[in-house]
């Protein structure tokens, strides 16, 4: 095993590359913690996942962390109230709102007129590529229902509101690709500023008062730098605010070129930034806010897969900073100044501190349950090993079925993965799809189920079992029983928490596998406050779909680390299909063949093009990156190849891409090769 180790890795490690360096931005560096997570058992990339999630609070070097940005949060809240109370959302009865129609009234005849702000109709838009932009229709559509399903104005208001505004919806999500990169990755779409800004655009033409918010994990995504962009030139008074969420220092941000664009992401963010007014808000200006909001929360377990620990924050800020409003949104006393009151003030940090507790014991009930996760994830190991196995998620509750489609659509770019190698199925299948029956669990029952081979993994996710007879889903597991074929069920429960105080609650989950003949449960139990302060965040059931996101996220990266898609802690098997990846691939090569960047390069076109050393031409070194990325769509293992051909010191392939595909085609886990 140790000499292994050193024949894969050619050597010792160098200390330097997993260290932190202003040089690399935090989201794209090797976490020091996972380093040998490709050398893991399943168990060991439990462990290591667990080790890696505890930065998100306990922060990142010394950096801000996550509990360091709950007085900006606090800050945001007057502003998010305001479009809560102008959308019909108060929990205390107003008198009807006797406002014009909605299509004769603008911001600049509110103002003129002194009519009040929630005559204009609001809207929040969210938006970002890949991970962020799945997470923005999530935190959209839930909120939505939130709403909608808890009608919290008295009926006459509600019906006023109604008459006024129409049935627009508060939250808007946008994604790159638009809304069937849900399902299937789209991640060229994210190199489209023009695409997002004309996606921005098109998302006011019913609202009069926005607020942006852009997510872009390594504060990157041109997507989202068009939609900056956008915020800055659109008519006066349209934008109340925008605020850009990442995980990097701004002296991190992407300063390549972005093509078709005349600044990098980097210089439209300080652009932002310079045209629009300083954060906190101030109602006074017409000029909207900007707020970078960047908290460090570390490399991730697995360098650069931003949909773990990116795609855990970005909910958690969302989530907190939306149930907190929602909460406080009856507030009679709220202050439209920037000289926000104490008493307002502290009580919003208390709750916003509170939400954060909460998140943390869901992520303490997940990995509670370590050696029983782990028998999942070797479980999924084995089918990801294996060409012809497949992860198929089950789920009836249309949140958990979600997060099961978000994980099952990461797993392509990620680790080159088909995508039929997991997939999820819902209750009545996903609607957005065109074609819903596709993914519904009656097809599962009538057309995967029967042709389930040994290699196969199925996971049941659950709010409440025993399962209701009569549902589509009880029929899924009985038939899988029948059929003896094993499958996992994964129970998140709720506990209710009596105590008002929820921080000192010591103990807040318990976790137990037991076994039915075929079936296994893995029950995950999360503490929510039963305290009035928290009946939004109990609705909203954020923690339960939190700790979801957690198992689901260990179960798919480490299934793919034990089927030996991951080289020491690089994903080594990603496609190459946006500019972001493009240069996250060249890192890779670099790092782990040791070779200069501009070897590099030449071995990564070698291995998209499939070309040996003497075939490329100098037009093709000289290429755009978007030339490339156009042939790289059509390859796999180009990384994979490009670090055998790196790190071939024996000359066993001959310096042959043709020899290294080949190889790889038989055996995808490269260290074997290198032994």
């Amino acid at each position: 095993h140790p000499l292994a180790k050193r024949i894969a890795r050619g050597g010792s490690r160098s200390v330097g590359m997993a260290q932190a360096s202003d040089n690399v931005p935090i989201t794209e560096q090797a976490n020091s913690l996972t380093t040998d997570l490709d050398l893991a058992s399943a168990l060991g990339c439990v462990r290591l996942f667990r080790q890696s999630d505890a930065q998100l609070f306990a922060g990142f070097q010394t950096y801000p962390s996550l509990y360091d940005l709950i007085p900006q949060l606090c800050a945001l809240l007057p502003v998010v109230r305001r479009f809560f109370r102008a959308h019909g959302c108060t929990q205390h009865n107003r008198t009807s709102c006797s406002c014009e129609p909605v299509a004769a009234v603008t911001p600049a005849s509110a103002r003129a007129s002194g009519s009040s702000d929630s005559c204009l109709r609001h809207r929040v838009v969210i938006s970002g590529s890949g991970t962020s932009g799945r997470l923005a229709y999530f935190v959209c559509r839930t909120f939505n229902q939130l709403l909608l399903e808890n009608k919290v104005t008295s009926s006459s208001d509600a019906s006023s509101a109604s008459s006024a505004r129409g049935s627009s919806p508060l939250f808007h999500h946008l994604i790159a690709g638009g809304d069937s990169a849900l399902m299937r990755a789209a991640e060229q779409a994210e190199d489209n500023p023009v695409r997002g800004a004309a996606d921005l655009e098109a998302a006011e033409l019913d609202a009069d008062r926005i607020l942006f918010i852009g997510v872009t994990c390594g504060l990157s995504a041109p997507y989202v730098a068009g939609q900056l962009r956008r915020v800055c030139d659109a008519p006066p008074g349209k934008y109340i605010g925008a605020v850009l969420l990442g995980f990097n220092q701004e002296s991190q941000a992407r300063r390549s070129i972005i093509e078709g664009w005349d600044r990098t992401f980097a210089e439209e963010l300080a652009a932002t930034r310079e045209a629009l007014a300083a954060f906190p808000p101030i109602p006074s200006t017409s000029r909207p806010f900007f707020w970078l909001c960047n908290p460090a929360i570390g490399p991730e377990a697995l360098s650069g897969s931003t949909r773990m620990k990116g795609g855990s924050a970005t909910k958690m800020i969302l989530d907190a900073l939306f149930s907190v409003a929602l909460q406080t949104s009856s507030n009679t006393d709220e202050i439209d100044d920037a000289s926000h009151s104490t008493t307002t003030s502290h009580a919003d940090q208390l709750l916003v501190e509170k939400a954060f507790f909460g998140y943390e014991r869901a992520m303490r009930a997940v990995y509670r349950t370590s050696s029983q996760l782990a028998c999942v994830v070797e479980r999924a190991g084995e089918t990801l090993s294996v060409a012809e196995g497949h992860l198929y998620y089950l789920a009836s509750d249309l949140d958990l079925a979600m997060l099961g489609l978000v994980d099952a659509s990461e797993c392509p770019p990620t680790f080159g993965a088909s995508y039929t190698t997991v997939q999820c199925f819902c209750d009545g299948g996903f609607s957005y799809t065109g074609e819903p029956e596709k993914t519904s669990l009656q097809r599962f029952l009538t057309s995967i189920l029967p042709a389930l081979t040994v290699h196969d993994t199925v996971v049941v996710l659950v709010r409440h079992w025993p399962l209701e007879p009569s549902s589509d889903l009880a029929s899924c597991v009985l038939a899988l029983s029948v059929a003896n074929h094993s499958h996992f069920v994964f129970h998140v429960a709720r506990a209710a928490q009596t105590q008002e105080d929820e921080s000192t609650a010591i103990s807040s989950s318990a976790g137990r596998m037991s076994t039915t003949t075929n079936t296994s449960v893995l029950r995950v139990q999360v503490q929510v406050s039963t305290s009035s302060s928290a009946r939004w965040a109990t609705r909203l059931s954020s923690y339960e779909t939190l700790a979801v996101k957690w198992a689901l996220n260990a179960i798919t990266t480490g299934g793919h680390v034990l089927a030996g898609k991951v080289l020491q802690n690089r994903m080594i098997d990603l496609r190459v299909s946006n500019n972001k990846l493009y240069c996250r691939s060249l890192a890779i090569v670099a790092q782990l063949g040791k070779v200069c960047p501009q070897r590099a390069e030449r071995l990564l076109l070698r291995a998209i093009y499939n070309l040996d050393e003497d075939q490329l031409t100098e037009s093709i070194c000289s290429a755009q990156v978007s030339v490339h990325l156009t042939h790289a769509a059509f390859q796999s293992s180009v990384v994979a190849c490009a670090l055998l051909l790196a790190l071939d010191h024996t000359h066993r392939y001959r310096d042959s891409v043709k020899l290294c595909k080949e190889a790889l085609a038989q055996t995808p886990t490269i260290r074997k090769l290198l032994i």
